[in-house]
């Protein structure tokens, strides 16, 4: 039943758009303040002129004491090592057989090397919530349907 939800839907359908990053030589404490608390995320990429050189995550930051927030920059605690990443037109199944298979809650999207958006555990999780509730079936891959919505 999961499989008939996700097959042929693509990740761009429920990806997160419009993504902010930080750079790499942001404070820990600033990350803390301007991304965990006040836009209550949980992870954000690290980006050097526009390219994707890591991930930091609220795990990460735990593992530093905070007296070491302000002089820490991000770059020394980020996940720097193997990036997990999908690309738009993935099928929304290789998405979440990756953040099975390596206990992952969100993955980087990628066009060729620009970060695009980001797909998280929860995205998913959201998504089959609501095509449950309400029916839908996969096989979307020929794109988003449009509908006239008033406000």
């Amino acid at each position: 039943m999961l499989r008939e939800h996700l097959t042929g839907v693509l990740v761009e359908q429920i990806m997160q758009k419009d993504i902010e990053s930080v750079h790499p030589d942001t404070n820990v404490a600033d990350l803390v303040q301007m991304i965990f608390v006040q836009e209550h995320k949980r992870a954000i990429p690290v980006t050097e002129n526009e390219n994707l050189v890591g991930i930091v995550t609220v795990s990460d930051v735990k593992n530093l004491p905070q007296e070491k927030w302000q002089t820490t920059p991000v770059e020394q605690i980020m996940n720097r090592g193997t990036l997990y990443t999908v690309k738009p037109e993935d099928d929304l199944g290789r998405a979440m057989k990756l953040i099975a298979e390596h206990e992952l809650n969100q993955i980087p999207v990628m066009s060729q090397v620009k970060l695009v958006g980001m797909i998280t555990r929860a995205d998913v999780i959201n998504y089959l919530h609501i095509s449950q509730e309400l029916n839908l079936q996969g096989k979307r891959k020929s794109g988003t349907p449009t509908a006239n919505v008033k406000s």
